[in-house]
């Protein structure tokens, strides 16, 4: 189940990262700017595809092993966005974000060593 689970937020953050890149190509959202959608509106829907799929295999989680021990890897979502925002969209990595990153990840390890 672990491989389910860690699929449904690899596809999460795949969403998030689609959503921010097409929201990249709009810009500034403002009254009147229905011209400017179309630029990222293809990355766009890819990012509402993938949050699909992530809520399917999410489901499917949810069905077969207890919350508690599930939602606890949903925090790795968190360390995958800041490591895909840095690599990805060339985002900044400050130290804080990178050790309370690291402190996440140990978080999870500890529960799912249960």
């Amino acid at each position: 189940m672990i491989v389910v689970i860690l699929l449904s937020i690899a596809t999460a953050v795949s969403g998030q990262i689609s959503l921010k890149s097409g929201m990249n190509r709009v810009g500034r959202i403002h009254r009147g700017d229905r011209g400017r959608w179309r630029a990222g509106l293809p990355r766009v829907f890819l990012g509402l595809t993938f949050y699909a799929v992530s809520m399917v295999l999410w489901l499917f989680t949810l069905s077969r092993v207890e919350l508690s021990y599930a939602f606890p890897f949903v925090s790795l979502s968190y360390v995958a966005i800041v490591l895909a925002a840095r690599f990805g969209l060339g985002e900044e990595l400050p130290p804080h974000r990178f050790w309370g990153s690291v402190l996440i990840v140990l978080g999870v390890v500890l529960v799912g060593m249960t």
